[in-house]
């Protein structure tokens, strides 16, 4: 029986067939994290152009393509979240190997449950790579922690009774981005799910995901795979601003 040739291809390019050698069957595996983030980068856009011509008489169909934006960013930048983490322990089990760990920490990873929680696997890589783990109540895990609730709150929808009270996710997002200026104003409308659907609310959710991301390669001392589409993005981190959060971090 043939042994397949294992081989990552990343979006980058397949390479030619005979860097497989004779007789070997093409095995391939995709990296799809980048993906999600350009998509989010995309959408949040998109947002920004609704908000930039919005005027008193939009129309309903703008609105309702501007909330269509912001819920497919919020939940792209959480999917880039949980795809990046996703990659790193399918290279410990598939490959057997991942820059920044040590051998020991790759198989003591490759064992790590599946159902284990995206947050906690980021927290189980660190301390297995004997890196500084995040503080939960603090940024940037803080921000992403607030990401994921808010993501889940539009994937598992369910009504609820609204008086004049603030609602719990508001209380947790508030002040973190300026409001949806569609529905702002109006009278009665809730937090959550309208006035808080705004380009505001979807940059926040990218930038709080590229910079946990970031701040997780840093920590493990490698280069970010999606370095290669940084420059394209539209709402990139500069570095010195990187690294000026990490300062808080730490």
């Amino acid at each position: 029986m043939i042994k397949p040739a294992t081989r990552v291809i990343r979006p980058e390019g397949i390479p030619p067939a005979e860097a497989f050698g004779d007789g070997n069957i093409l095995k391939t595996a995709h990296h799809f994290s980048v993906h999600f983030l350009q998509s989010a980068d995309l959408f949040t856009s998109l947002s920004e152009g609704c908000e930039e011509d919005y005027s008193d008489s939009a129309s309903r169909e703008i609105k309702i393509e501007h909330r269509g934006y912001v819920t497919a960013s919020i939940m792209l930048s959480w999917s880039f979240i949980e795809a990046t983490i996703n990659e790193l322990y399918w290279a410990t089990k598939h490959i057997g190997s991942f820059k920044g760990l040590s051998s020991e920490a790759v198989k003591a990873l490759a064992t790590i449950s599946e159902d284990t929680k995206t947050l906690d696997r980021y927290q189980i890589a660190l301390a297995l790579a004997k890196k500084n783990l995040y503080r939960t109540d603090h940024p940037p895990y803080q921000d992403v922690n607030l990401l994921r609730l808010l993501r889940n709150k539009l994937i598992h929808y369910e009504p609820e009774w609204v008086s004049g009270e603030p609602q719990k996710i508001e209380k947790q997002l508030k002040g973190k981005f300026v409001l949806n200026p569609f529905v702002e104003k109006v009278k009665g409308s809730p937090f959550f799910p309208f006035k808080c659907l705004s380009h505001g609310c979807s940059e926040w959710a990218i930038k709080s995901a590229l910079l946990f991301v970031d701040d997780f390669n840093s920590r493990l001392g490698v280069e970010p795979k999606y370095n290669i589409a940084r420059t394209s993005l539209n709402l990139t981190l500069k570095q010195k601003g990187l690294e000026q959060a990490q300062r808080r971090f730490y």
